[in-house]
């Protein structure tokens, strides 16, 4: 007899179907008939984007359910740390370009391998990316097929340790694929590495954009646009001070708009609420 609250971080089967992750005609009528029985049977759907929020509104879920509870960082666990790691790594003197996270379909892993290649003939430009995924495999046979010397790929470490990871980088990149489905996506690790007073290179239309031009925290690229990318990241690694300009920014827009604390006292009115209802 306990209230079923339901949260969704992502549209599934919807951005399976649209990733050409699920094919199946059967398993998609499935899927989303699971679905549907969770929107039916939730007391609450705690839902962390204003698109998934509109999305559901459309698709005849009443607004009484639902519940915006927005992404963000865990400003104690996440802060800089320093440049230890990058010295441990052997990248000290190097502009490194980062991605921590996993290697998904979403994420367009290759066209990160292919911005490193145009970088090839940077030598103090290194991209180190940290994580596992579907996609590594592929990241791997990039590496050695196109001869990334430029290129570091790490497996995944605890989350205790990220920080110290983002840390290491110089610019942190926040990408997904080229889709409309994802303008409605806010991907958590564009606030960690915000906490980390790293400038991002955001690769997400939409709502991450309209939340990154609020911060001043990093530059928009659009999606798998490879010369602006690339333009970018130059830009970026010939300009310290405004690196350090968007990093502070960073820190104090999580602070005050997106820590992790906010949103559990916000998530707990709710459930309290509930319970009491």
């Amino acid at each position: 007899n306990a209230p079923f609250v339901l949260e969704v971080r992502d549209l599934w089967p919807e951005s399976a179907v649209a990733l050409g992750e699920l094919t199946s005609r059967r398993l998609i009528r499935w899927s989303q008939w699971l679905e549907e029985l969770f929107y039916r049977k939730a007391r609450k759907i705690v839902v962390v984007t204003e698109g998934i929020y509109n999305r559901l509104l459309e698709r005849g879920i009443p607004r009484r359910k639902l519940v915006l509870i927005k992404n963000g960082s865990n400003t104690e666990i996440f802060s800089y740390r320093g440049q230890k790691r990058k010295q441990n790594l052997g990248l000290t003197g190097k502009f490194v370009v980062g991605y921590a996270g996993i290697f998904g379909l979403a994420q367009g892993m290759e066209f990160l391998c292919r911005v490193a290649e145009r970088l090839k003939e940077q030598p103090d430009v290194h991209f180190l990316f940290v994580g596992e995924g579907p996609k590594k495999p592929e990241v791997l046979r990039l590496k050695a097929e196109k001869n990334l010397t430029n290129l570091t790929v790490l497996p995944e470490v605890t989350r205790r340790k990220i920080p110290e990871i983002i840390s290491a980088f110089d610019v942190s990149l926040v990408p997904l694929r080229k889709n409309r489905l994802f303008e409605g996506a806010l991907p958590s690790k564009m606030f960690d590495s915000m906490a980390c007073e790293r400038p991002i290179l955001l690769s997400v239309a939409g709502e991450a954009k309209e939340v990154l031009n609020r911060s001043g925290a990093g530059l928009f690229v659009e999606p798998e646009n490879l010369e602006k990318m690339v333009e970018s990241i130059l830009l970026l690694k010939n300009s310290p001070g405004l690196r350090a300009k968007m990093g502070k920014k960073g820190r104090r827009f999580v602070e005050e708009n997106f820590s992790r604390e906010k949103m559990a006292l916000k998530l707990e009115q709710e459930l309290l609420h509930l319970k009491s209802s």
